[in-house]
């Protein structure tokens, strides 16, 4: 497994609204390392895209003069000491078309791994052009492009202009836009999305939840948590990821021993369901659903029984 890391040059938060702004807090980086505020209303202006501010009252975002050559050398000193002190391999790269273009060749060299940019615009003569300043960039024209073309709203041409498709972050799914099931119903559709994704020319990348059909729409529907809470009690929570279902307890270790009904587990009827914890073994009604020992408080995780197959757990 590699370890790539999300690392955000272009600006820092601060709970507040941007005259509020306590510039004490950061650390290193002083007020006058930051732009003057201004609010970001033409993305059509490159100087302001770079130079203002993301955010709003909820969340401000004081926008850092990467440009400032004393800034740069704080910069690359920080991510050549982050990328060293965690054995990072590459880094995604966020709001990189707010920065400045000669930021990012020292910046990157300075890291030593693979760079990967995420420049949100769907224009491939905008977009692509960045890899003359770090090794990758998400292909957002290719989002744009395919989303709508697997939405039947349009077709696609091949003029892409890019330095090398095969360095590109091919990706249908992410947490900044709705997913993919958002737009369409048809998982025929959903299915051709997802083998674009694997087999096209580019670094595949698949967004959390996209192996479940999750149909979120725009941030903050986009980042539903993976783990679903089927149940939600004083004492008891119950989980479903993927093939696990798990049930949680709040009594501690002198809690009863008792029988607890799952709800939502949604298991196949008639089949046998083992607590891979406890090897306890249960059969799923006829409603999906199963009837679990819960003792001294301990979890039970619960699998099918097929899937422990081979896994050496519980006996099997």
């Amino acid at each position: 497994m590699y370890l790539m890391v999300d690392v955000v040059p272009n600006h820092m938060a601060f709970p507040g609204c941007p005259d509020k702004v306590d510039y004490g807090r950061f650390k290193v980086l002083k007020a006058e390392h930051f732009h003057n505020y201004c609010p970001m209303q033409d993305m059509a202006n490159q100087t302001e895209v770079e130079d203002c501010w993301l955010g709003d009252c909820n969340m401000a975002m004081p926008d850092i003069k990467t440009e400032n050559p004393q800034v740069a050398h704080e910069m690359n000193a920080w991510i050549k000491a982050l990328v060293s002190n965690y054995s990072i391999d590459g880094l995604r790269i966020d709001s990189v078309k707010n920065v400045n273009k000669d930021f990012f060749p020292p910046f990157c060299q300075s890291a030593g791994v693979f760079c990967m940019g995420e420049v949100s615009e769907g224009l491939a003569s905008y977009t692509y052009p960045y890899q003359a300043y770090m090794d990758s960039v998400l292909d957002y024209p290719l989002y744009y492009a395919i989303t709508r073309v697997f939405q039947q709203q349009s077709t696609q041409n091949g003029d892409t202009g890019c330095k090398d498709p095969t360095l590109l972050g091919t990706f249908f799914e992410n947490h900044d836009n709705p997913r993919f099931p958002q737009e369409t119903s048809d998982l025929s559709l959903v299915k051709n999305v997802l083998a674009l994704t694997v087999l096209g020319d580019g670094i595949p990348i698949v967004y959390q939840g996209q192996e479940q059909h999750y149909a979120g729409g725009d941030d903050p529907l986009s980042r539903s948590a993976v783990t679903r809470v089927l149940s939600y009690t004083a004492t008891e929570i119950q989980l479903r990821k993927d093939a696990v279902r798990t049930v949680l307890s709040s009594q501690g270790e002198e809690a009863p021993t008792w029988t607890l009904t799952t709800q939502g587990m949604e298991f196949e009827k008639g089949k046998t369901v083992v607590d891979m914890l406890g090897c306890a073994k249960y059969c799923v009604g006829g409603d999906g659903e199963v009837d679990v020992k819960m003792e001294a408080g301990k979890p039970v995780v619960l699998v099918e029984e097929w899937a422990l197959g081979g896994s050496s757990l519980c006996g099997y």
